[in-house]
């Protein structure tokens, strides 16, 4: 990954110097290359839990494949920020919970056709369905990332996703007055989730925190047995069932809530309880 960082650095320089993108050597001018460098920081003011300075580096390439063909490469990689513990990695397309305080994202990667009357894109990508100024209520087709939902632009914490999308444009209609009439159909095979942030993160809302027993009432838990024995029975109090959310990364490294909760990289959770106690 510092690799990336170093070549990342050097495309951005060039390209802020030329005000434009970068041709990459040796592609005879079918391949440009560009990005941007961002910084983002939070100044506390009265106190509250931390938040870390954050550098984000994006880089964008473009290759000419041929008269009809293109393919679009997106990375983003990123130092800082409001995670907690964690370790460095990848993120991936399957995880709600992912604790990366330097990570590296394929936002999008596709191929492009273009043909006479028709688009057809597949892969890894962002769309804008809807426009509105501000945040429109019908863009939902990518998830977003809320590890810092206040600071990060809403276009920058979209989350590409498979998806095929296809555009049919439509000859114009010049006897009613209509034209520029365009048709998109997406095509999504995989449900991806939202990134959320870990509760021992800035962003955590502490209502949302897991809890670690849940109490079923004395006659409750009655009535229930009652209802699945046939029989009734009489219990010397409530029943408390112990629940552990334990994630895919269990290697004993710090954890990001109460003991036996929620592990430092909560990337999967499960519940389990395998005994029961009673109080009185």
């Amino acid at each position: 990954m510092r690799g990336l960082w170093c070549a990342g650095l050097a495309v951005v320089y060039g390209a802020t110097a030329l005000g434009s993108t970068l041709e990459v050597p040796g592609t005879a001018g079918r391949v440009e290359a560009g990005g941007y460098l961002d910084g983002l920081a939070v100044a506390p003011t009265e106190g509250g839990p931390r938040e870390r300075p954050q550098a984000l580096l994006a880089l964008s390439f473009a290759a000419a494949l041929s008269d009809r063909l293109r393919g679009h490469l997106a990375l983003q990689s990123a130092i800082g920020g409001p995670f907690e513990g964690g370790h460095p990695g990848v993120y991936d397309l399957v995880h709600a919970f992912q604790n990366r305080p330097i990570h590296l994202e394929a936002s999008e990667a596709y191929a492009e056709l273009r043909l006479d009357q028709a688009d057809v894109l597949a892969g890894v990508q962002k769309v804008a369905w809807g426009k509105l100024d501000g945040l429109p209520p019908t863009d939902v087709v990518n998830p977003r990332d809320y590890h810092d939902p206040l600071v990060r632009d809403v276009e920058e914490a979209k989350i590409g996703v498979p998806m095929l999308q296809t555009t049919w444009y439509p000859s114009d209609l010049p006897r009613l007055g209509v034209s520029g009439l365009r048709a998109t159909l997406v095509y999504l095979p995989i449900a991806v989730p939202s990134r959320l942030p870990l509760i021992e993160e800035r962003w955590f809302p502490p209502s949302a925190a897991p809890v670690s027993r849940v109490v079923l009432p004395r006659t409750r838990s009655e009535r229930l047995i009652d209802d699945a024995l046939g029989f009734a029975v009489t219990l010397p109090g409530d029943v408390v069932v112990p629940v552990a959310f334990r994630t895919l990364n269990q290697n004993g490294s710090r954890s990001t809530g109460p003991p036996d909760a929620w592990t430092s990289r909560c990337a999967r959770t499960r519940s389990s309880g395998r005994r029961t106690t009673w109080s009185t």
